[in-house]
């Protein structure tokens, strides 16, 4: 995140899309396709690397995706203190721009409507989609995007504080759960799952995905950090701050 307990990276929306079966159900707005249409992620959506004329369209659609489709799983309180205010673009091409690889996702004439970056370390920070792309395979194209700039970058783990839709989302690719975060952001309780997910284990044996020879999951064994169909568009809450952090928040 970019400041501890007041950046968040992208949630799930407020409807469930899971049963519905027409662009006019699910995307008729935005002017989505039907999901048997031959495309990326099974939607008429574009995945390309961010480029800085982006930044006024990403500020909005993580301002939508908080303000809006995060209700699904989270108060107005919550979601208030999550995302106070807009992000500026010159704010949102900083955080672009600071040697993070960053993905966005178009579709036509809506230009973009989701995006997603990965850090060195292999940390997701953000994966947003405005709620018109729920259950649409925008999410998911971004995130294959993401994997495979992964693998490129010769990561071993992905890890991400994700939000209860979030964690829906990225446990059906692979994620695990290492813990559930509770704390108070801007005095308002809040929570978030830190999970990983290993993609790549070096100088072994290869074994089922997922697995480790033994029937456990390796994710469950590295350090702790924090659509098929989901509920919107999806979301990390805000990362628990570091001690550092806390003091340098302090008043």
């Amino acid at each position: 995140m970019l400041l501890s307990p007041a950046d968040v990276p992208w949630l799930p929306l407020a409807a469930d899309a899971s049963r519905a079966s027409s662009i006019e159900e699910v995307g008729g707005r935005i002017g989505l396709v039907p999901r048997d249409r031959e495309s990326v992620g099974g939607v008429g959506c574009s995945v390309r690397p961010y480029e800085p004329d982006d930044a006024a369209a990403l500020a909005d659609v993580m301002w939508r995706s908080v303000r809006s489709a995060a209700l699904a799983d989270y108060s107005v309180e919550q979601t208030e203190a999550w995302l106070p205010v807009r992000r500026s673009p010159e704010a949102m091409h900083r955080w672009a721009d600071d040697g993070r690889s960053v993905f966005v996702a178009t579709l036509g004439e809506y230009g973009v409507v989701g995006y997603t970056d990965l850090e060195a370390d292999g940390h997701i920070d953000h994966l947003y989609c405005v709620p018109e792309a729920v259950g649409s395979g925008t999410a998911a194209a971004l995130y294959d995007a993401l994997e495979r700039r992964a693998h490129e970058l010769g990561l071993g783990q992905l890890h991400v504080e994700a939000s209860e839709s979030a964690k829906r989302f990225f446990e059906k690719r692979g994620f695990i759960v290492n813990e559930r975060r509770d704390w108070e952001l801007r005095d308002v309780p809040i929570h978030n799952y830190a999970m990983s997910k290993v993609i790549q284990v070096r100088h072994q044996a290869p074994h089922a995905p997922g697995q480790n020879g033994s029937g456990e999951n390796p994710g469950t064994s590295r350090r702790r950090r924090e659509p098929d169909q989901c509920r919107g568009c999806i979301g990390n809450v805000p990362r628990l701050p570091s001690e550092d952090e806390r003091g340098r928040l302090r008043p």
